[in-house]
């Protein structure tokens, strides 16, 4: 057996047990499952000619292939979560509706929906413009 022929089989074998263990811990489709592996630059790491991480276990490369997955993408959500909202209403789609996702987005609306349905009982300001002279602001 040639060193290419025993590299192709070990890198087979770390695909297969990488896009099981997608499968298992997300809960996604064998098709949904390769794409993210294939799609990934582990796996680019993995068919480097130089490199030699296909000599490691599948399991530490399943951690490299997570770390390369699992992000978090900052974005205004709110922004987003009306949207939705709106969408649903308009739609009739089920999910969260317009209302529901502004109480859970503006702060200030969530804490007169809480004021008025006697869940909490504190002192909320709203600081409409802007000041000019940091004399004028008291915390």
């Amino acid at each position: 057996m040639t060193e290419q022929v025993k590299k192709n089989y070990l890198v087979s074998h770390i695909v297969d047990r990488l896009t099981e263990y997608l499968i298992l811990d997300r809960d996604i489709e064998l098709v949904d499952a390769l794409k993210i592996v294939y799609q990934s630059k582990t796996y680019q790491l993995l068919q480097d000619e130089v490199g030699d991480l296909y000599s490691q276990s599948p399991s530490y490369i399943y951690e490299l292939l997570k770390e390369e997955i699992d992000f978090v993408l900052t974005v205004p959500i709110g922004r987003y979560l009306t949207t939705i909202g709106y969408v649903n209403d308009k739609l009739q789609l089920p999910g969260i509706g317009k209302e529901a996702a502004s109480h859970c987005t503006d702060k200030l609306l969530f804490h007169k929906m809480m004021v008025k349905n006697g869940l909490r009982n504190c002192l909320c300001l709203e600081i409409k413009e802007e000041k000019k002279d940091r004399e004028d602001l008291w915390f």
